[in-house]
């Protein structure tokens, strides 16, 4: 896996804290699709327990929405799930100069 142009084992980015990039990455990537936990855990080979730390810390950052009661989109069922916040452009304009 490559982080900042290095190089890292799987396993050791993770345990590195490259946990919270790796599920924020993910969700970003299939927006607007929501995941469990447990589809997570299992998708990006990372501990259940692990995935509810991000989970949780990405909704403190706003990074994320939770969705009670709503299916997964891996594994179908309806649960608690976890969706991307959507991009918003206007965020990244840079201020016009009239």
């Amino acid at each position: 896996m490559f982080d900042a142009g290095a190089l890292f084992h799987r396993k050791c980015f993770v345990q590195g804290g490259g946990a919270y990039n790796l599920v924020h990455e993910f969700l970003r990537r299939h927006y607007p699709s929501a995941f469990c936990a447990r589809y997570l855990s299992r998708t990006l080979d990372i501990p259940y327990e692990q995935a509810q730390n991000v989970i949780a810390a990405l909704r403190i950052d706003g990074q994320t929405i939770i969705l009670l009661g709503a299916r997964c989109a891996g594994c179908r069922r309806s649960q608690l799930t976890v969706q991307a916040v959507a991009y918003d452009e206007t965020h990244s304009k840079a201020p016009r100069a009239d």
